[in-house]
């Protein structure tokens, strides 16, 4: 792989992972409808790693500042300690890790058959116009005023399981988080925040089965191509994250709608061509 496709490539992972667009259904469908052949896990490694990163950077103080909080009431570190439910940052925490619980599960569960929805241009154009319809609806939910000290344990498994749905190509993780947030009557600030909270595990879970089966298959890489596609991936990764962060501050997450129902039809159109031939 030439540096130049790396680059192309981690560009393309570090805005569709953010973006309520789906990088998985991009994936199936580039894979599908252009013949782009990905590169392997070493690839995937590299990428995901630059996406976490942009992650962590964009949310640094809040990273430090909820993890700080939260292992300080849970060791009782502090002599002024409020107990981890009571302090907002570290209930914030903890709200993080209760919404990981069913992405976690679903992948275990249902690894086999995520598996093989991977190779199914129809099940992922299905789950982009599914998408869409529920990025449109979130946007029409209205305004909502809750924040950080009112959410419960409720909403963080609510979100968390929307988080799971979107093990499914074609549903957005963002999309979908940041819209079960919305409808759940976050701000849009929270839920935009929590929602990219809520990917630090699973993108950092995603990186560690990708390690394990990277040091599994004894690959050489070729890190300067990789290195590359990382840091594409980390700053098309900010810029996605600024941008989605803008979008629904605005309200003009239908625009994403759009997109997913074109593409979406475009798919369905394409797939059911192949059924006819």
């Amino acid at each position: 792989m030439s540096i130049l496709q790396a680059v192309l490539l981690g560009a393309v992972q570090g805005l569709a992972e953010f973006l309520p667009v789906s990088s998985s259904g991009h994936l199936v469908l580039a894979q599908a409808l252009l013949g782009i052949k990905i590169p392997g896990i070493t690839f995937e490694v590299m990428v995901h790693f630059g996406t976490l990163l942009a992650v962590l950077m964009f949310y640094f103080r809040d990273i430090t500042r909820i993890a700080g909080a939260f292992f300080s009431e849970l060791l009782r570190l502090s002599p002024k300690r409020k107990g981890v439910w009571r302090n907002p940052d570290s209930r914030l925490a903890l709200l993080v890790v209760v919404g990981t619980i069913p992405a976690v599960i679903a992948a275990l569960a249902f690894e086999s058959k995520i598996e093989q929805a991977f190779s199914s241009v129809m099940v992922t154009a299905v789950a982009l116009l599914l998408t869409g319809l529920v990025l449109w609806v979130a946007e029409g939910a209205g305004k909502g005023r809750r924040k950080e000290r009112d959410l419960k344990i409720g909403d963080a498994l609510m979100v968390g399981v929307f988080q799971a749905a979107s093990l499914v190509p074609g549903l957005s993780r963002s999309g979908l988080t940041i819209s079960a947030g919305l409808g759940r009557r976050f701000d849009r600030a929270l839920a935009t925040r929590f929602s990219f909270l809520l990917s630090i595990p699973a993108v950092g879970g995603a990186v560690a089965l990708d390690v394990a089966r990277l040091l599994k298959s004894g690959a050489r890489p070729e890190w300067l191509s990789l290195g590359a596609g990382a840091a594409a991936a980390f700053l098309t990764g900010l810029v996605a994250i600024r941008l989605v962060v803008g979008v629904v501050r605005a309200g003009r997450l239908r625009y994403f709608a759009v997109y997913c129902w074109l593409l979406g039809a475009s798919a369905l159109a394409y797939h059911l061509r192949l059924q006819v031939r």
